[in-house]
């Protein structure tokens, strides 16, 4: 079942079998070839939609979870503005540009998973 949008990247449904749209009217999965594929027991993170790190189901919910509550942990007058996080949280850094903000134990868990993407991905 789709899960709709409501992240700061946009609101396209995307396919919680890792499945989603471009926006372009090409597929994730057609975009990102089979390289993106990945092994059993893992799927794509969708930090946003072109986020095809292989991860856990649940880091992917906790994902999902950073995203709908982004707005929460904001401080619209902080030094970089609606890109400040409050006290006690820092950007995610699941991409170059994501200023979601979370926790600094959520941060690491991301880093480590963008350091093993690569063993994650069907082939490898």
């Amino acid at each position: 079942e789709p899960a709709q949008g409501g992240s700061p990247f946009g609101t396209e449904a995307v396919d919680k079998r890792g499945i989603g749209s471009t926006g372009s009217g090409t597929t994730v999965t057609e975009a990102a070839g089979d390289a993106a594929r990945c092994r059993a027991g893992f799927v794509w993170r969708l930090a946003r939609p072109e986020d095809l790190v292989c991860v856990k189901p649940a880091a992917r919910d906790r994902t999902e979870l950073e995203n709908a509550e982004a707005t929460d942990f904001v401080d619209p007058d902080g030094a970089y503005g609606p890109n400040s996080c409050i006290a006690g949280y820092v950007w995610r850094d699941a991409f170059e540009g994501d200023a979601v903000c979370v926790t600094p134990q959520a941060r690491e868990q991301v880093h480590r998973e963008n350091e093993l993407a690569s063993k994650r991905r069907a082939g490898n």
